[in-house]
């Protein structure tokens, strides 16, 4: 009965996400272009001062479909408008038409966030695979092969910034605005992700310290794994990792949810 419900819930969500389809290709494909531009044209600039055209045993064009990949994965792992609006329902008390519901309102907000995400993929997959066969170019079995493998790292990294997003929403039952700490979260993804470079550039420590923390997972180890930076033969222990973080972040988001709604109050709503 439930599956059927979140079932239901899901195919909702996704005709409401193509319900504005025409804004939704135009504002999410000038964002992508914009973002791939700027990157693009930056590592365009640190290359050319590099006799070798490499840097860290990384060529050119290597490290610029990396960049095309870490944008396309960040784009579509990020996208949290639905854990968000959590906050305001939370503040405005509109929070208590979902406890009357037969549904977990985690599992509601899962649900709709998926449908959301569900219609972005396979643009992204699309635009990863033009990036893939036009810029190397790899042969079409292998950007495949190479798609496929990424997938599951894709997935998983939108469900941990599923639950980060949920997680710091279900603040507001104790905050009256958790706004700027999403907007933080955001910018901070920006360098955590590995969406500016990969993360096995960095410093030795940093390098490990990133390895342990779960935001990889929402550009690096997938577009890694595009782009040929991370062997596929890595793959079952990325995905044990981030599988790992998806426990763990449930647990946390879980303990949040059952110690606000004993305080929630309905106030406004």
């Amino acid at each position: 009965m439930a599956a059927r419900a979140y079932l239901a819930i899901f195919r909702v969500g996704v005709s409401a996400a193509l319900m504005y389809r025409a804004n939704f290709l135009f504002t999410a494909g000038l964002t992508l272009l914009v973002g791939i531009g700027v990157q693009s044209f930056l590592w365009t600039a640190v290359y050319s001062g590099q006799s070798s055209r490499s840097i860290a045993g990384i060529p050119f064009e290597q490290m610029l479909l990396y960049v095309v990949c870490a944008t396309l994965s960040l784009s579509l792992t990020r996208s949290g408008r639905i854990e968000r609006m959590v906050a305001e329902e939370i503040r405005l008390g509109e929070l208590s038409r979902y406890l009357l519901k037969p549904v977990g309102h985690a599992g509601y907000a899962i649900a709709m966030a998926a449908a959301e995400r569900m219609v972005t993929l396979p643009v992204v997959l699309g635009l990863a695979a033009v990036a893939m066969s036009s810029i190397l170019p790899v042969p079409l079995a292998k950007v495949a092969e190479m798609l496929l493998a990424a997938l599951p790292l894709l997935l998983l990294g939108m469900l941990v910034n599923f639950l980060l997003g949920l997680g710091i929403s279900y603040l507001a039952f104790w905050m009256d605005e958790v706004w700027t700490l999403h907007v933080v979260k955001d910018i901070s993804l920006w360098f955590l992700s590995g969406q500016l470079l990969p993360l096995s550039l960095l410093p030795s420590t940093a390098a490990q310290i990133s390895a342990l923390l779960p935001f990889q997972h929402l550009a690096y180890t997938p577009a890694g794994i595009m782009a040929e930076l991370i062997p596929v033969s890595a793959l079952p222990g990325l995905l044990a990792h981030a599988l790992l973080w998806c426990g763990l972040l449930s647990c946390a988001v879980a303990a949040l949810w059952r110690a606000g709604i004993r305080r929630y109050g309905a106030y406004g709503g």
